[in-house]
């Protein structure tokens, strides 16, 4: 009787380690699709990640046009605004330069009509002179 008894506990211990091998395999089984499940989620949330990525460095790319644009515009603006100031300068330089030149033509001329003036009374009294020289003779 024993031996059927062992028998028994043989087929049982046999059925026993037949479901822990099952039960291995389930848990292998569930340890795969959970790192599965793992590579997955991670993998979402790596594409999540690499799309925010994208739209942060195009952001970046667009604020970078922009700015780049509004400081060449701003450069266009210095350079013509220093053009137009040189243009202020040489014109008022020139203008200072006309008064100068047309102030000595005015001394000048003046110097002249005071010369003349000079000239025609020494003329007149030398005129004058001689008259009175004749009529005295």
């Amino acid at each position: 009787m024993k031996e059927v008894e062992f028998k028994g506990d043989l087929n049982n211990i046999h059925k026993t380690f037949k479901r822990i091998q099952n039960c291995d395999k389930l848990k292998r089984d569930l340890e795969k699709k959970a790192a599965e499940e793992r590579n997955i989620k991670r993998d979402e949330r790596w594409a999540v990640v690499k799309e925010n990525h994208k739209s942060i460095r195009m952001d970046n790319r667009d604020t970078y046009k922009y700015l780049k644009e509004k400081d060449e515009k701003m450069n266009n603006l210095i350079h013509e605004i220093k053009a137009a100031i040189q243009e202020d300068i040489d014109q008022k330089k020139e203008i200072a330069l006309l008064k100068k030149k047309d102030q000595m033509e005015n001394l000048e001329r003046g110097k002249n009509f005071n010369q003349l003036y000079k000239q025609k009374l020494v003329e007149r009294i030398l005129e004058k002179k001689e008259r009175a020289e004749r009529v005295k003779l």
